[in-house]
């Protein structure tokens, strides 16, 4: 497994990673799927909204899928079978779950079930760090984690990247020192950490890993849309997001390259503020392209129950290709500083993207 730069603009860039005679380009954002929910769209596949409404299939770049989710839900199908799904396929070992529900799960399991699924790329057993805890508790979880970095590279016999968790450049470095700094990685535990702390420290780390390590391919697991737009400018290579699915049950569409918009009205109140209601004068202003939008029409994505959520999900896929297309662009044509600011132009983070911009330009 290797990767090639293709175009580069300041940190960020456009690569080529070739594996198991396969080949993909980044940055790419993998969308987060869980076979928990038998309604869950599948926009890679022809999609049936209803009895008389059909979508066609929407060229999705890569998905991500998790081995928990598959022993929970007995899945014994490969994991291309499984999606109905033929493009590039990551599997975790959803070590957020397994610690969560408190799960006495073997390595050895999960390596089991990942061989099995034959997912082009797999990640390590992993345990993701949470805000607050003891230092004692943060040491234990990382080494636990480097033992099994350690262990795949032993026992994995087809592609898989490290994991490395941390909310500091000096404890991520300690990590790649015992992995004698990776050709490739993958970092975790942003997105607890960016709930309670400053957001400009992840910024600040994002910029110095670069730095300090610019032939190492990354990927940055579980962020949002419009921030994987920033993290591409800063020098990320691949990131996956599930917000595409989450926000497609509760109500909400992506357009254009902004954050969330409530579209569907819900009967109850949700527990804590949604997001922004989308007028119809956006909407307009829009003019999407995809199939639902184009095919099926604006009252679509209101609509509740499974119908809805299709609907949306189909849409949200959709804009995350979108943005993919626009990113890649950016950056091969020297604009991706000029596609950020107007991506973040009206967003509650146009803060972080300015501050993007300070420290790159420090540098």
């Amino acid at each position: 497994m290797d990767f090639s730069v293709l175009a580069q603009e300041g940190n960020a860039r456009v690569t080529e990673v070739k594996m198991n005679n396969r080949t993909f380009k980044t940055p790419i954002i993998f969308l987060g799927y869980s076979f928990r929910k038998n309604a869950n769209p599948t926009p890679w596949k022809e999609t049936k909204l209803d009895e008389e409404n059909v979508i066609d299939p929407i060229p999705i770049e890569g998905v991500l899928v998790n081995a928990y989710d598959y022993m929970k839900q007995k899945i014994e199908a490969k994991t291309k079978d499984s999606l109905g799904y033929k493009g590039i396929t990551m599997m975790d070992s959803g070590g957020f779950q397994i610690q969560q529900r408190q799960l006495d799960l073997k390595r050895e399991e999960i390596i089991q079930i990942q061989l099995h699924a034959e997912a082009d790329i797999a990640f390590p057993m992993d345990y993701p760090l949470k805000p607050k805890i003891s230092q004692r508790e943060v040491n234990k979880r990382i080494k636990l984690t480097q033992q099994n970095n350690l262990y795949w590279t032993e026992n994995y016999q087809s592609a898989f990247i490290n994991i490395a968790h941390g909310f500091e450049l000096k404890l991520l470095t300690k990590q790649m020192n015992k992995l004698k700094e990776p050709r490739f990685l993958a970092l975790g535990s942003f997105v607890p950490y960016l709930m309670y702390s400053n957001r400009r420290n992840l910024i600040d780390v994002i910029i110095e890993f670069r730095e300090k390590y610019p032939n190492t391919w990354l990927h940055v697991f579980g962020v949002s849309h419009l921030l994987a737009t920033l993290l591409f400018y800063l020098g990320v290579d691949s990131v996956d997001s599930s917000s595409w699915l989450h926000n497609a049950r509760f109500g909400s569409i992506h357009y254009h390259d902004t954050g969330p918009r409530a579209v569907a009205l819900r009967d109850h109140p949700p527990k804590k503020a949604g997001h922004r209601k989308l007028t119809n004068d956006e909407w307009k202003e829009i003019d999407c392209q995809c199939p639902v939008c184009k095919n099926q029409g604006w009252e679509w994505l209101q609509k509740r129950g499974v119908v809805g959520l299709k609907a949306r999900g189909c849409h949200n896929a959709f804009s995350y290709q979108q943005t993919m297309r626009n990113v890649k662009e950016a950056i091969t044509e020297g604009k991706m500083e000029e596609y950020v600011k107007k991506s973040f132009e009206k967003s509650s983070l146009k803060y972080l993207s300015n501050y993007s911009f300070e420290k790159i330009s420090n540098k």
